[in-house]
């Protein structure tokens, strides 16, 4: 299980669609090819147990992490922690832009 903490929120994702998600990440970077990089390191640190704590969701990730959110949400098998997460970035970016 990753988890990912936005506004002090925990919101978990299992680890099938955290590694999906990190090799998303990894592939097409969206716009800020550093922190897809380091947002993709931090969720491999957690799936092979360098880390254990949750991924906090800044600023300088949201927008990419938003971006990949919405093409893992389209799968069916995948809706419910991806698209609870997808919605809280969604949320958290809407407060940064408002």
């Amino acid at each position: 299980m990753v988890v990912f903490e936005i506004a002090g929120t925990p919101h978990p994702l299992d680890d099938r669609t955290a590694a999906i998600l990190a090799e998303r990440l990894r592939v097409d970077p969206a716009e800020d090819l550093e922190a897809s990089i380091l947002l993709a390191d931090a969720i491999e640190s957690v799936l092979v147990g360098r880390a254990t704590h949750p991924i906090a969701v800044t600023e300088d990730c949201a927008e990419s992490l938003f971006r990949h959110l919405n093409l893992i949400v389209k799968d069916p098998d995948e809706i419910d922690p991806a698209y609870s997460l997808y919605l809280e970035v969604r949320r958290y970016l809407g407060r940064l832009y408002s």
